[in-house]
C-alpha cells in the first residue's frame, strides 16, 4: 500500500483476482478476500480493482470482500454485477474510513465510544450507495466492552444527512469482535455501545436511557435482546446498577450474611458492597429481599 498522510491506498490487478478466483473455486470457498497490507496507523485505507476484474469475481458466482483495519465490506456477485454494470471500464475502488464525533453532525447522537466508520465504493470518481436491491454485509472492529451474541444499534447516515436505524449483532470472527450487520446502500455508520433490545423501541420515550445505562454496562437486561422496561426493578438490580457505577469495587468477603443471597447468585457482590457501605440494610430477618421489588 501506499502511505500518503492519514490514507493508504493500494490496487489489484486483473490477473491477481484471477488467480484469487481460481483458488477460491478451487476450494470451494463462498468469496475472494482482500487484505490491503501495509497501510500503518492510516485511518482510511482503500483498494482499488479492475472493473472487468470484479465482473469475473461475480460471473463464477463469488462474493468479494475488502478488509480493512476500520471494518470489511462483503459484495456478493449480484451487487457486483450492478457495480460493474455502472463502471464503464473504470476502475473500482472501495474505502474503509474510520471517523470521529466530529464527523456526526446530528449532536442529538449520543457518540460517546461509538464506533463510527465510512465505507464508500466509487467508479470514475463518482460514488456508488445503492446495489441494485442487493445486500452487502459490513463487519466493524469492535472492543470487549461489546458483548458476543448481543445486538446493538447501528445509525446509517446518508450523504444528505438521512438517518435510518439498523441492528447489528457481535461475533467472533478469528478470535477478533466485530458487530455485523447488513446494508442495502454505502454511507457512514454510527455503532452505538448501548444494545439494542428488541422490547424498546426507536421511538420508545425511555430508549435513550436505555442506550446510556447499558452503553456504560450499569444494566444489561433480562435477556441477550431483552431489556423488560415494564417489569419491576427488584433490590438486587437496584444495589447492582449502582455497584457497576462505582466501578465494582473489590468486595473482600462476598457473603453477605444473608440468607437468600447465596454463593454463584449474580448479585452478590453487590449485595455485600451495598450492605458493607451502609447504601442498602436487609430486612432484619436474615433477609435481603433481592427479588423484591423496590418501592421508592
Amino acid at each position: 500500500s501506499a502511505v500518503s498522510g492519514n490514507a493508504a491506498s493500494s490496487s489489484v490487478t486483473g490477473q491477481q483476482v484471477a488467480a484469487a478466483v481460481k483458488a477460491a473455486v478451487a476450494a470451494a470457498d463462498t468469496g475472494v478476500t482482500i487484505v490491503p497490507q501495509n497501510t500503518g496507523n492510516a485511518a482510511s485505507v482503500s483498494v482499488t480493482i479492475p472493473a472487468s476484474a470484479a465482473k469475473s469475481v461475480a460471473d463464477t458466482k463469488l462474493a468479494l470482500t475488502a478488509d480493512t483495519a476500520s471494518g470489511s465490506v462483503t459484495i456478493p456477485g449480484s451487487a457486483l454485477s450492478s457495480i460493474a454494470s455502472r463502471a464503464f471500464g473504470n476502475d473500482i475502488t472501495i474505502t474503509g474510513e474510520k471517523k470521529t464525533a466530529a464527523d456526526v453532525m446530528d449532536k442529538s447522537i449520543d457518540t460517546d465510544g461509538a464506533v463510527i466508520a465510512g465505507v464508500t465504493v466509487t467508479c470514475g470518481g463518482k460514488a456508488i450507495t445503492d446495489f441494485g436491491g442487493s445486500s452487502l454485509t459490513v463487519n466493524l472492529p469492535v472492543s470487549g466492552t461489546f458483548a458476543e451474541g448481543h445486538s446493538y444499534k447501528v445509525i446509517e447516515i446518508s450523504a444528505d444527512g438521512a438517518e435510518q436505524v439498523l441492528s447489528g449483532r457481535c461475533v467472533s470472527i478469528g478470535g477478533r469482535l466485530y458487530v455485523q450487520f447488513s446494508v442495502s446502500h454505502l454511507s457512514t455508520f454510527v455503532l452505538l455501545v448501548g444494545k439494542a433490545f428488541a422490547d424498546v423501541g426507536s421511538t420508545a420515550w425511555y430508549g435513550k436511557a436505555v442506550e446510556y445505562v447499558s452503553g456504560r454496562g450499569l444494566m444489561n437486561g433480562t435477556g441477550s435482546d431483552i431489556f423488560s422496561p415494564g417489569k419491576a426493578m427488584t433490590r438486587a438490580m437496584l444495589v447492582t446498577a449502582l455497584y457497576r457505577l462505582e466501578g465494582c469495587p473489590t468486595v473482600v468477603q462476598p457473603s453477605s450474611g444473608f440468607s437468600d443471597c447465596r454463593e454463584g447468585d449474580w448479585f452478590l457482590n453487590a449485595v455485600a458492597w451495598a450492605n458493607g457501605a451502609g447504601i442498602a440494610k436487609g430486612f432484619g430477618d436474615g433477609r435481603f429481599g433481592a427479588n423484591d421489588p423496590v418501592t421508592r
